[in-house]
């Protein structure tokens, strides 16, 4: 039986990261004016805490990211209305346990 040949062929991962894209964008981001800024913005999102506290301990990235951060602190910080309703979640939480609680 014939073997294929392109099977034993490493494949490329046609998937980057959203890591390694931000660490692309990065290398370079140019400012707010930069053409990539959206994107930039959109792959940054994605990454996790790990992924940035990575990304900040790297020379080559660090002041780039340093400068994106200050650049669009407003974009990227969370909205006050999501932490108020992790807050009137938690409110509601301890209402109900101690209603719970008096009442049984």
């Amino acid at each position: 039986m014939p073997r294929d040949i392109q099977s034993d062929a490493p494949r490329p991962d046609p998937v980057v990261s959203a890591s390694e894209r931000t660490r692309a964008l990065l290398s370079i981001y140019g400012g707010a004016g930069d053409p990539n800024l959206a994107e930039l913005i959109d792959t940054f999102r994605l990454l996790s805490p790990v992924e940035i506290a990575m990304l900040q301990s790297d020379a080559r990235i660090g002041a780039p990211l340093e400068r994106f951060l200050r650049d669009n602190r407003r974009t990227l910080r969370t909205p006050f209305r999501q932490y108020a309703a992790l807050f009137l979640l938690s409110v509601c939480g301890v209402l109900v346990c101690a209603y719970a609680a008096l009442a049984g």
